[in-house]
């Protein structure tokens, strides 16, 4: 009876640890999409060259929200927010006969793809706003205490924020910072960026080789 009891709770114990590594892997499979980065580029390459501003086969454009949210020439709606099952985009791009099967007479899109854009109809079909139209929000800098900081190589290195960014995405990469050039040279560089010209006399004696 007791030996009973144990493995009743032993596989009691295995069902919730499948229950919860099926949620978490299923969590991570359908991450939020973001259009900026994940959607519109697809739809830039596969689909606004039939789909967009100027030529609009099939009366639907991609071009803006309110024109792939609506009608089509057909009286479908190619996208239906949160319903990819009824949405004509998603037929279209699965479908085997490559007559119908969109992109028109070219290559299909890859499993990958259909699965972002399914996703993402899924997930309400949210469109991104055009960078220039983001506001400016303040990045918190990579902090010491991040772990791609524990190299004293980063701590003695770091001179400002953008250098944290900078060394947040080396040292993953197994990549070291270059030694600071000499003063002449940064004024030189400086000098040619911005008026393309070598830095003056009256200039470089302003700026000595050693502060």
């Amino acid at each position: 009876m007791h030996r009973w009891k144990h493995k009743k709770i032993l596989l009691t114990f295995s069902i919730i640890i499948v229950i919860g590594a099926s949620a978490f892997i299923m969590s991570a499979n359908h991450s939020a999409i973001d259009f900026n980065t994940q959607v519109k580029p697809i739809l830039n390459k596969k689909c606004i060259v039939c789909h967009g501003g100027v030529k609009r086969q099939g009366d639907f454009s991609l071009l803006f929200r309110i024109d792939a949210l609506s009608k089509a020439k057909s009286g479908k709606l190619a996208i239906v927010p949160g319903d990819p099952v009824h949405s004509e985009l998603i037929r279209r791009i699965t479908l085997s006969d490559p007559e119908d099967r969109m992109p028109y007479k070219q290559a299909p899109l890859s499993k990958e793809e259909i699965e972002v854009l399914r996703d993402w109809i899924k997930q309400g079909a949210k469109w991104g706003d055009h960078w220039a139209y983001v506001p400016v929000q303040d990045m918190p800098a990579p902090g010491l205490k991040s772990s791609a900081w524990h190299d004293d190589i980063g701590i003695g290195w770091a001179k400002n924020e953008i250098d944290h960014f900078i060394w947040d995405k080396m040292k993953p990469m197994g990549l070291k910072p270059s030694p600071e050039a000499p003063r002449a040279t940064l004024l030189r560089r400086v000098s040619l960026d911005l008026t393309g010209l070598p830095p003056s006399p009256a200039q470089a004696a302003a700026f000595p080789p050693h502060p």
